[in-house]
């Protein structure tokens, strides 16, 4: 990776540092001979071993950068460090005495290169520090102390710099190993919920979204961070069933406190969603606020209400099936004795429909039976019931009735709209429809009864010329 613009600014102030400091060192040097602190040793001398000192350390940084991760390039910047604090400190004469002055150098090491560099640091100043000791003996470097009492000296420091180098060594390494497991776990959690089909969102108390997951694109169609900084009743649909901003309000700054909703969310297309959301109180140093997980539930809860729609409806017509007309009679009939009043039932059958059905197909019979479903719904009141209970069968409850007037009304034109005729695939088809009253009264109470004496009423209008309707004797006008 080339370097960049920051990192070149750095090193460039690096290096003016370096050489800036061998005039100050040069100084330091010239005031220590001046009080006899030195071996003699003269200027040029360590004019060129601060220059070599400082060229080398940043010759060999500069080629560690290069390539990071090598270990070669590690121990020969290891190697040049230790190298050169021997050339300084066993030419002033002063090496043995400070030699513990390695652990700075290795403590900038584990700042270049990071805690693997601690065991070659180790290693390379214990070699440094052997071969100064070697040149003492050798008479080859100075000393400002007595060569044995200098070993001695140089043992202790090398003993010293080896535990300060362990432990800072150590410290680094566990410092490294709980950042690099933290920003493992900062990455898994972040892959977790970038790949998640569930929406995470934080939300605030006051309703402002802090962050939300990309797998908001899906659900509601928007980029993350355009919601960021909005209110939640951006994405809220107008008529939840639950006030969800309440719910928020109340489980905010409660750490631990969680409540399942369906949220009802409003897409960016304008389309309806609908979440099941977790609700998880949360507080932090920033404030109070919500942590939100949203399950796409659009798709199961049109299923489970097609379902519902499904069992209680003709597939064919959509209107009430068998079933759920007969249980809708039976409360009706109930609420009727409840409150003393009377109800009507129609039973309608279709006359000529087996002829059409047998001669022009099953399509034209199943069109039949759709129009005059709709031709029947557009005869009655909004106020009543419509069911087919098969076949060509159909019913029509009516609930809200003042006086016989009502029933024969709707009875009047349903018997009208059916008998129009009308055209289906190129094809002219007439059909009629006899029906069959029966009220509520003597002898007439439930549904089951109900039916039964609509049904005898039906075949009475067929047997009495068809296109008709016929009330069951049994059944009672209603004034």
């Amino acid at each position: 990776m080339k370097p960049g613009r920051r990192e070149i600014v750095r090193g460039l102030l690096t290096s003016l540092g370096v050489y800036a400091s061998i005039p100050l060192g040069v100084g330091g040097f010239w005031v220590l001979q001046r009080f006899d602190l030195l071996a003699p040793v003269s200027y040029p001398v360590i004019v060129g071993l601060l220059a070599f000192a400082a060229t080398a350390n940043l010759a060999a940084n500069a080629w560690l950068n290069a390539v990071p991760d090598s270990t070669l390039r590690l121990h020969a910047r290891v190697a040049v460090s230790a190298i050169t604090t021997t050339a300084v400190l066993y030419a002033t004469g002063w090496g043995s005495i400070l030699a513990i002055g390695y652990a700075l150098g290795a403590a900038e090491m584990l700042e270049i290169a990071g805690a693997r560099s601690w065991r070659p640091a180790i290693a390379w100043n214990l070699a440094a520090i052997g071969a100064g000791e070697m040149l003492l003996a050798f008479d080859v470097a100075p000393t400002m102390i007595e060569p044995r009492l200098a070993h001695f000296v140089a043992i202790s420091g090398a003993a010293c710099l080896v535990l300060v180098s362990r432990i800072l060594g150590t410290t680094a390494e566990r410092v490294e190993r709980a950042e690099d497991e933290l920003r493992e776990s900062e990455e898994h959690f972040r892959s977790l919920v970038r790949h998640a089909t569930d929406v995470i969102a934080e939300v605030d108390a006051d309703g402002t979204i802090r962050y939300v997951s990309p797998a908001i694109e899906g659900l509601l169609g928007y980029e993350p961070t355009s919601l960021v900084g909005r209110s939640i009743d951006d994405v809220l649909a107008t008529d939840p069933p639950q006030d969800a901003r309440e719910v928020l309000g109340s489980i905010a700054g409660t750490p631990g406190r969680s409540v399942m909703i369906d949220m009802h969310l409003a897409h960016r297309s304008g389309e309806p969603r609908i979440a099941e959301a977790t609700v998880t109180g949360r507080q932090t140093a920033t404030g109070a606020g919500v942590v939100i997980n949203l399950h796409d539930m659009t798709e199961r809860r049109l299923l489970e209400e097609r379902l519902v729609w499904d069992a209680g409806h003709d597939a064919l017509t959509g209107l009430w099936n068998r079933a759920a007309f007969a249980a809708h009679l039976v409360q009706a009939c109930e609420r009727a004795a409840r409150d003393q009043r009377a109800i009507a039932l129609l039973f309608l059958d279709l006359d000529g429909f087996k002829q059409v059905n047998d001669s022009l197909g099953h399509d034209i019979g199943d069109a039949v039976l759709v129009e005059a479903a709709q031709r029947i719904v557009s005869a009655v009141r909004h106020c009543d019931t419509v069911g087919r209970l098969g076949g060509d069968e159909f019913t029509i409850l009516l609930e809200q009735v003042d006086d016989d007037r009502d029933v024969v009304d709707v009875a009047d034109r349903v018997v009208a709209a059916v008998a129009e005729p009308w055209l289906r695939f190129g094809t002219a088809v007439h059909v009629t429809a006899s029906v069959g009253i029966a009220t509520t009264g003597v002898g007439i109470a439930s549904g089951e009864e109900l039916m039964q004496q609509a049904d005898a009423a039906m075949y009475a209008a067929k047997r009495s010329g068809r296109c008709r309707w016929e009330r069951n004797p049994a059944s009672t006008a209603l004034g």
